[in-house]
């Protein structure tokens, strides 16, 4: 009861249902989201260590996978100080060109046309590769006639993705992450994005994350 004072609290004067249904947590979102057509969905995640990442990191997976919908997960290291998504003015969308990954892509433009925002796109070299050719591989994913505020900032860095975008986003100030998530076994060993970089992902950004499911 007393944590449902407090989100009612923290809810007080946005139009709301709260709802507190017993099962799995994967399970009860799933049902959910196709029971109330839901179209956003919205988490959280403490980013623990241990026994506890293990499972919250297994959950977390399981929501990006399988949930219909795009999800915004907000980690504990996120900036929230922002007030409306009119303020949303950096938006980085990383990529390792999978096909699960280019699934995020229009999400990414759409979000910095209607935001006026800056487009960043990021790929990350895991292994021997040619940064030269990717910069130009990921300037062609923004299509002609996008009507973008600015032209895009294209960056390409050597390391894994699960370091280098939390520290990209850092780096440049995003606001919102923008990923693309495989949803099945085949997909996901063609792309980067895996449980355990995705969730390091996620723990360790300075902003939301907005995960796409292909």
């Amino acid at each position: 009861m007393e944590a449902r004072q407090r989100l009612e609290h923290r809810l007080e004067g946005i139009p709301h249902k709260t709802d507190f249904v017993p099962g799995r947590v994967v399970s009860v979102l799933r049902n959910a989201i196709k029971e109330k057509k839901i179209d956003f969905l919205v988490i959280g995640t403490h980013g623990r260590t241990g026994v506890d990442k293990v499972m919250l990191g297994s959950v977390a997976e399981s929501i990006f996978r399988e949930a219909a919908c795009p999800v915004l997960t907000v980690g504990p290291r996120a900036n929230t100080d922002f007030h409306s998504a009119a303020e949303l003015a950096r938006i980085l969308y990383a990529t390792d060109f999978s096909p699960a990954s280019l699934a995020a892509a229009p999400y990414a433009i759409s979000l910095a046309r209607e935001n006026r925002a800056q487009l960043i796109l990021l790929n990350c070299l895991e292994e021997a590769g040619e940064p030269r050719s990717m910069l130009k591989t990921l300037r062609e994913l923004v299509p002609f006639g996008a009507d973008l505020r600015c032209e895009p900032i294209c960056v390409v860095e050597q390391g894994s993705h699960g370091e280098k975008i939390p520290e990209t986003c850092e780096a440049h100030g995003a606001e919102l992450l923008v990923l693309g998530a495989a949803i099945d076994r085949q997909q996901a060993r063609q792309s980067h994005f895996r449980r355990s970089s995705l969730y390091k992902i996620v723990t360790q950004c300075t902003c939301p994350v907005l995960t796409v499911r292909a």
